[in-house]
């Protein structure tokens, strides 16, 4: 994510709404209807709005850095509560898993980036840790929607120190091996690519990190593909069709093209960004709704999450995450 979404709630509700009203025009050509709901912190009052505004499910970070801050103890406390919070709701939960804890980092933090803002690899030293957290996960939470290894894998400051295809891969597998060892029925999804045409000083492009990834041996080791993009560029959904083709073309490429890309976060800003055409709020509800229709329209795009439900009135890095408190963090937005 790489701006925040600045619209009123009560528009943005709207919006929703609206975007909503076109599945039963086109649910007879596009089969099954795409899983639709949101990322945001999750706090109950707001996990209730989020039912009430059509979500079927809420995607929620799993951060082991906040769940094993000490070696060998788990506190799941924090997230057993939104979990089955949402599925006292009807919501059935995405769970994130991310960022090493201080004891098994790899490295620090790129230059340059925020203070506080990174997610951290571990050192292969730690890979069974990772292993044997993801699989507590899986065993403890057997019938989420899914579990998402990782975080937008190919932006520097989510894969702290360094973006690297090959090792994430390596902790992609291990995940993919522990989920299927104690929860087989449980969806392994790929971390949502950032989508992102070019490389640069923030990240590796998604195209190249998904070729990566494939060279690698992710093609065995994932049942779906997790992809987030904000349109910025105009015409707004030119720019969001191109992303996916782009996703598409690789997988297709790889033989893989029965696998189903999952939406884990979308979102169109209005926050201002050099170099770009700013984006009201009307023609913002007005893209979100075009965005959702079309999705609902493609059938290789079951799910279709929206960043974010709430706004937090904050800037371009209003999505960062918070310094860690052990056992309470839930994961960055």
């Amino acid at each position: 994510m790489r701006t925040t979404s600045r619209t009123s709630l009560r528009r943005f509700l709207v919006a929703i709404a609206a975007s909503l009203a076109c599945l039963g025009a086109t649910a007879s050509t596009a089969g099954a209807q795409p899983v639709f709901g949101y990322t945001d912190d999750w706090a109950p009052s707001l996990l209730s709005q989020a039912r009430a505004n059509g979500a079927s499910s809420v995607r929620v970070f799993a951060s082991w850095s906040g769940i094993e801050w000490v070696r060998g103890q788990y506190n799941f406390a924090g997230l057993d509560a939104t979990v089955a919070t949402a599925q006292a709701l009807g919501m059935r939960p995405l769970l994130v898993a991310l960022d090493a804890p201080p004891w098994a980092r790899a490295g620090g933090c790129p230059p340059g980036s925020p203070t506080g803002s990174c997610t951290y690899a571990p050192a292969k030293a730690y890979d069974a840790d990772w292993t044997r957290f993801v699989r507590a996960l899986a065993a403890r939470y057997p019938n989420a929607l899914g579990l998402e290894v990782w975080n937008e894998p190919n932006a520097a400051h989510f894969f702290a120190p360094r973006v690297d295809a090959t090792r994430y891969t390596d902790l992609l597998k291990e995940a993919y091996g522990a989920v299927n060892a104690v929860a087989p029925q449980l969806p392994v999804i790929s971390g949502g690519l950032s989508g992102i045409a070019a490389s640069d000083a923030n990240g590796t492009a998604d195209a190249t990190f998904l070729t990566a990834m494939y060279k690698a041996g992710a093609r065995s080791a994932m049942d779906a593909i997790g992809y987030h993009f904000y349109p910025g560029n105009h015409p707004l959904l030119g720019d969001f069709r191109a992303g996916l083709d782009r996703v598409r073309n690789v997988r297709n490429a790889n033989g893989d093209s029965s696998k189903k890309l999952w939406l884990t976060e979308f979102g169109i800003s209005t926050a201002v960004v050099p170099g770009r055409e700013p984006v009201d709020e009307n023609e913002q509800a007005t893209a979100l709704r075009a965005a959702y229709c079309d999705v609902n329209g493609m059938s290789d795009i079951p799910v279709m999450l929206v960043f974010r439900l709430r706004d937090t009135g904050g800037g371009s890095c209003a999505q960062l995450p918070p310094p860690v408190t052990p056992g309470t963090w839930a994961g960055p937005s």
